[in-house]
């Protein structure tokens, strides 16, 4: 919770003394544990713990390592990774449905674009609160048109300059129409970070109490 409400965390050493006769019960306290975390991971999923707020507070919009390079970094890795789920639910679905291919790449496209939304908001950018997530996804699936548009524009741009050009010019034209895509989608989302939670008429105190209640 600490972590998550942007602030450093330290290890201290401490002397360990084993203790053979311990009468501690590991089975069920490995099992409480769990249990809490469980509710933890509940409590933070639902929005109901400040980490947000707490955040705002002391003046870190962003988790721990949460600068503009650590954001490109995770940008790029969760980028990465809705890319190869992307193209394996394209190739799933080409072999196991009769669709063509390309219904096969808008469904497994729009797929991976809700998964690279949800990864970006919680993992990139720190965004934990549930409020706005609607409107988050609805901002991706509009700058996913706007990929489509930019690269299907460069082409048409390119085939009036230059009719006939060949495949490696093509494919110049269209790298750099999505980069420029994307380098936009990731200021949009930046923004999310960085605005401020939903107001709740509990206390900050009385909201993290709450998940070891």
């Amino acid at each position: 919770l600490a972590e998550r409400s942007g602030l450093r965390i330290h290890e201290v050493p401490v002397d360990w003394y084993d203790d053979p006769d311990s009468r501690v019960d590991v089975v069920a306290t490995a099992r409480e544990d769990l249990r809490g975390i469980a509710r933890m991971r509940r409590e933070l999923a639902a929005g109901r713990l400040p980490v947000d707020d707490l955040r705002r507070r002391l003046g870190r919009t962003m988790p721990e390592g949460g600068g503009l390079g650590g954001q490109v970094v995770r940008f790029a890795l969760v980028g990465a990774v809705t890319t190869v789920l992307h193209l394996g639910l394209f190739a799933l679905m080409l072999t196991t449905s009769t669709v063509t291919a390309q219904v096969a790449n808008v469904l497994s496209l729009l797929m991976a674009t809700l998964v690279n939304t949800t990864l970006n908001r919680s993992r990139t950018f720190g965004v934990t609160d549930p409020h706005g997530a609607t409107s988050h996804q609805l901002q991706a699936l509009a700058l996913l048109g706007l990929t489509w548009v930019a690269g299907s524009g460069a082409l048409a741009a390119l085939a009036a300059v230059w009719p006939g050009a060949p495949t490696l010019a093509s494919t110049l034209v269209l790298g750099v129409a999505t980069v420029g895509a994307t380098a936009v989608k990731f200021l949009v989302m930046r923004r999310w970070g960085r605005t401020t939670p939903r107001p709740d008429d509990r206390s900050v105190a009385d909201r993290v109490g709450a998940v070891g209640q």
